[in-house]
């Protein structure tokens, strides 16, 4: 059945209410659960890879996003390999203040967001691209990926107020605040 779902989507129709098919939305993607949340991940890193760009995170959590992955060390050590070969791509986290669980990477910097202004349901913009991540719910994680321009900017533009608003969280080994 998993390979039967996997060609479909694949091959752009998607299953409906009351056993019906359509054709896939083409701007919209979701990822439920484990396996897919690796395949997002992959998204985000041959987008970056073919475009370049910056990646703007709200409601990052590193344990909680971890613990979702196969191998969170292939995420680092392609986003490291990746900030190498392309000085165009950097990750800016927003995380909840006091959060101490900053990985040790050279391609992100961090700002702690005020607790009461922090939601744990994440919120990711790079490039034409905005996604929408929960840890809630009976299939976690549950992404929706919305490929359009007018949405990433908008995104893009509250992510930058946030972040002009957050504080640097005090220096740890390799982690960049700023």
């Amino acid at each position: 059945m998993n390979k039967i779902f996997r060609v479909l989507n694949e091959s752009g129709i998607e299953l409906t209410a009351h056993n019906g098919v359509q054709e896939k939305l083409r701007d919209l993607e979701l990822y439920e659960g484990s396996d897919r949340y690796d395949e997002f991940y992959d998204f985000v890193y041959h987008h970056l890879k073919t475009f370049g760009g910056n990646v703007c995170v709200s409601g990052a959590n590193a344990k909680k996003f971890a613990s979702y992955r196969k191998d969170p060390e292939i995420h680092r050590s392609r986003m490291r390999e990746l900030q190498l070969g392309r000085k165009d791509s950097l990750m800016r986290l927003l995380i909840e203040e006091g959060d101490m669980s900053m990985p040790n990477t050279t391609y992100a910097k961090y700002r702690w967001l005020k607790k009461e202004y922090f939601s744990p349901t994440a919120f990711y913009v790079f490039g034409s691209c905005v996604a929408q991540i929960s840890f809630e719910g009976t299939v976690a994680p549950f992404i929706v990926l919305i490929k359009s321009a007018v949405f990433a900017d908008a995104y893009r533009k509250s992510f930058d107020l946030a972040w002009r608003a957050a504080s640097p969280p005090p220096s740890t080994s390799g982690a960049k605040a700023e």
